[in-house]
Order: structure tokens, then sequence, then C-alpha cells
């Protein structure tokens, strides 16, 4: 869950949560990121890494690798990355392109207090 009304050119934060088997959910942490540069990779049942760019300015940032279990998230890789140069821009691509963009959907808060369950819609809503 985010709120893009607190995002800036680089993204901003998401609040991660995973389904319980009970039909609840579970906080695992805040991260900083953009939805276009995530991708999420099932590794075993029940398991996944997520990898986002965060970017620090325009031309750097920091690729990280994050391990997501039912037991939590944690960081399994923290990469520098210069987009200026071609191995920067290529582990970039590679490491974006190696598992599923993030599904995105949104709600106004308005829109959700009056219908938490029909109010959802693709993308990020800005209109």
């Amino acid at each position: 869950m985010s709120d893009s009304s607190t995002w800036g050119n680089a993204g901003g934060q998401w609040l991660l949560f995973h389904a319980r088997s009970d039909g609840g959910y579970a906080y695992w942490g805040t991260l900083f990121f953009s939805t276009g540069a995530a991708s999420l990779r099932v590794s075993s049942p029940g398991a996944g890494e997520l990898t986002v760019y965060v970017r620090t300015s325009a031309s750097r940032g920091t690729l990280q690798t994050y391990r997501l279990t039912s037991a939590g998230m944690s960081v399994v890789a923290s990469t520098a990355l210069d987009l200026e140069t071609a191995d920067g821009r290529s582990r970039h691509d590679a490491a974006l392109k190696a598992g599923a963009r993030l599904p995105v959907e949104s709600c106004r808060l308005l829109e959700y207090r009056r219908d938490p369950d029909g109010c959802w819609r693709p993308g990020l809503g800005l209109r």
C-alpha cells in the first residue's frame, strides 16, 4: 500500500503486507521505490524475491533485492549502479526483467471510505 500524494520523482514509500492463511494480512515492512522500478519473482512455494531500483540522483541509485517469506522480509543484495554506464544499465535492465512487474491498483481515500471493496481500479490513479 502507498499514498502517491507523498511521492516525488523517485517514487514513494510502500507498506508491504502478506496474506495469512486465516484470510488476514501481516505487515512485512516499508520500502521506498517506484512501481516501474520493481520486479517480483517466485523462488519457491510461499517465498519470493522482490528487486527494486532506488533512485538517488538522475542517473545513480541502488538495486536492492529482498527475500520474502511468511516469516518476514530480509535484504539479500544491495548494489550501487550508475545508469550512465553500459554495465549499470545492463544490470538494471536484467534485474528488473527477471521477474513479473508488480500489479498496481488505486483507490482514492474518500471513495474507499464509501465503498472499500468496489473502488479499486488498475494503475496509480493519477488524474
